[in-house]
């Protein structure tokens, strides 16, 4: 019965090798949950010189800021829609009729799965505040998605997009999109 009661040498070096696998699986996705979360706050200092500095902006800044008070969403939106710009924030997607605003599901919109229709959303830009209601939530296959975003071509709606199902574990096979329509209520800047 030698086992029942191992030497004090083999525990610990159990322990601390049981610690470094640990560490060292858990390292990396904690690793880009920081970066997420720094470039995160960075990007509210910079939204806020946007807005004190309009004229100064970078082509890295953020130039809108979407909000959905009732769920707890408020995220920087980039203006066009790379890579690079999908892992800091939210951007707007070129050459869709509609502003059309992407994002990762697992972490800017992973609150967008609470959203519900009738909710209210805002999109600040340095010139006005828009006001939207959702009106429809759809989920789509990356290829229906591209027809719907065509027959919404309309400067009055706002479309939100991220993969689906938001639990998914690797590249989702669908997509969720929400249908904002304008609630008619936009507050111009005075400069």
């Amino acid at each position: 019965m030698p086992w029942r009661n191992p030497p004090i040498r083999l525990r610990l070096f159990a322990g601390a090798m049981l610690l470094a696998v640990g560490i060292g699986l858990a390292g990396p996705p904690v690793g880009r949950w920081c970066r997420r979360a720094c470039l995160q706050w960075q990007g509210e200092r910079t939204w806020h010189r946007v807005l004190a500095q309009p004229d100064r902006t970078g082509a890295n800044d953020p130039v809108a800021r979407l909000e959905i008070m009732d769920i707890g969403l408020e995220q920087n939106v980039l203006q066009t829609a790379t890579l690079q710009h999908l892992v800091q924030s939210p951007a707007f997607v070129e050459g869709s009729g509609s502003p059309m605003i992407l994002a990762h599901r697992d972490t800017h919109f992973r609150k967008l799965q609470s959203v519900r229709v009738g909710m209210e959303v805002q999109l600040e830009t340095v010139e006005q505040v828009q006001r939207f209601k959702v009106t429809d939530i759809e989920i789509h296959t990356p290829q229906s998605l591209q027809q719907r975003v065509a027959e919404m071509s309309k400067p009055d709606v706002l479309l939100l997009s991220t993969c689906y199902p938001f639990r998914y574990v690797g590249p989702a096979p669908e997509r969720f999109l929400v249908i904002c329509r304008s609630d008619e209520a936009t507050i111009s800047r005075a400069f």
